[in-house]
């Protein structure tokens, strides 16, 4: 039984990454860093596989490339990490733990993820599960939680994923023309439409951070992006509500209104205003014509 951890790079020091990678090196039996920075780095280490992009072609490329490597090395099993998650030192085996447990009840599981500590908004951020119109939020200790630990879930973000190899393959690999945001969120919602549980564990937890910073708006915290992020939010969440046909249609309605105060809430509190409106009325007229890709802006 192996193990391999795909980590995404863009703009970020390969020697800050080094510090996580060491937190769960000897759990891990290959590491494949995919960089889709312009600068190059490099390691000796025969574990760890650095490929240099020296272009950035988005997450979803990047982590499909990751996955081929991963494949030919025939790892049993996948992690997904983002540049800036932080594990625990006993993350990786709790969660193959928690995965295994999980199988036992559930053979046609997909994956398991921790549950988030979000350094930004500085809260545990819980798991989605979607009901008709509604989107319930669990194991934040705020809305809905269930006695149990572990808890089948509608989605979760890569970071800390913990994935079966065999099952990923039939799911297939991310979608590239979405580019950047949605991409993990579209892996759960087709391995959901084939059969597959998504499942979050509420007491293994990943430190990760999520969006440039926080704001707070009528005593809600919300997430705030780069600009060029406002772009690719908008698209997709407008592409999926429109064009994707593998999720409800209940799912697809609430996606929609949630991207349109997606919409609000970055005009109101991301600047430079005009080119927040620039890329946000970009994101819509290409999510509405289902132009999807990088934008060439990027």
């Amino acid at each position: 039984m192996t193990i391999g951890c795909i980590i995404i790079l863009y703009n970020k020091s390969y020697e800050e990454v080094k510090k996580n990678i060491k937190t769960i090196y000897k759990d891990i039996d290959n590491f494949y860093v995919i960089n889709n920075s312009k600068i190059s780095y490099h390691s000796k280490n025969k574990k760890i596989l650095i490929k240099n992009l020296n272009v950035n072609l988005g997450i979803a490329a990047a982590q499909n490339l990751g996955l081929i490597e991963a494949y030919k090395k025939k790892n049993d099993y996948i992690l997904f990490s983002d540049q800036d998650t932080i594990f625990g030192k006993n993350f990786v085996k709790d969660i193959f733990l928690a995965f295994k447990e999980t199988e036992k009840k559930n053979k046609n599981i997909f994956a398991i993820s921790p549950n988030l500590y979000d350094r930004n908004k500085q809260v545990i951020s819980g798991f989605v599960q979607r009901f008709f119109f509604f989107r319930f939020t669990i194991f934040n200790n705020n809305i809905i939680t269930p006695k149990k630990n572990i808890s089948e879930i509608s989605e979760a973000m890569s970071s800390g994923m913990f994935l079966k190899t065999q099952v990923l393959k039939k799911i297939g690999f991310l979608n590239e023309d979405l580019f950047l945001d949605w991409v993990d969120f579209d892996l759960c919602w087709r391995a959901n439409d084939r059969g597959y549980k998504l499942f979050g564990a509420k007491d293994i937890v990943a430190n990760h951070f999520l969006g440039k910073k926080a704001a707070i708006f009528f005593k809600k915290k919300y997430h705030l992006h780069d600009v060029n992020r406002v772009y690719y939010i908008l698209r997709n969440g407008i592409y999926i509500s429109l064009y994707k046909f593998d999720i409800n249609f209940f799912w697809k309605i609430n996606i929609f209104f949630n991207t349109i105060r997606y919409l609000i809430g970055y005009l109101i509190f991301i600047r430079p205003f005009f080119t927040v409106c620039k890329f946000s009325f970009l994101g819509l007229l290409h999510g509405i014509s289902g132009k999807l890709g990088k934008l060439n802006y990027d």
